[in-house]
């Protein structure tokens, strides 16, 4: 006969046990969806910034083309025209950038979501209506509703339960035996 209350506190404990592994899952959620919020802010941005790289290559084509036409009619000089080619490719190779960028970010979130086939798509969204955070408030929230302080917290309720449960071992259990003649 277990005596001392040692069986309700080692299920107690198990219990305890449970309760933080289900808020570790909580705060990996919590994670996840983070790190896709993030990445939904990089990727608009990324197809933003690669639109205006696009629009300025095509306008330095056009400055290095009318440069070429007004070298040919001699209204520009051979510096001209070449710090024109210069920057038109200058932007290409920016252009290049914002493509790669964005395909890494794309890949990042298809590595988050756990999806490695998640192609390109347009999103729609404003880069320039990032939500505004108060500080004070969002510091508020995160200590009252942060899972890793929960599971810290369940961590030390369940060392106390273990060492109540550890302090009653010294306790003997109760053996009855019986048999024929006893």
């Amino acid at each position: 006969i277990v005596t001392a209350g040692k069986l309700g506190l080692s299920r107690k404990v198990a219990q305890q046990e449970q309760a933080v592994v289900e808020t570790a899952a909580g705060a990996q959620n919590q994670r996840v969806l983070n790190a896709v919020r993030q990445l939904y802010y990089q990727a608009l941005s990324d197809q933003f910034r690669l639109q205006v790289r696009t629009k300025l290559a095509q306008l330095a084509e056009e400055a290095a083309r009318i440069t070429d036409e007004l070298a040919n009619i001699g209204q520009a000089d051979q510096p001209d025209q070449l710090a024109a080619t210069v920057e038109a490719e200058r932007i290409q190779l920016e252009l290049v950038d914002a493509r790669n960028r964005q395909d890494r970010t794309w890949r990042q979130l298809g590595a988050v979501v756990n999806n490695p086939s998640l192609r390109l798509t347009i999103l729609v969204g404003d880069i320039e209506a990032v939500p505004r955070l108060d500080i004070d408030q969002s510091l508020e929230a995160l200590y009252a509703q942060s899972p890793d302080l929960r599971a810290a917290s369940q961590r030390v309720t369940q060392a106390e339960t273990a060492l109540t449960r550890q302090k009653r071992e010294v306790i003997p259990d109760i053996v009855i035996s019986g048999g024929v003649r006893h």
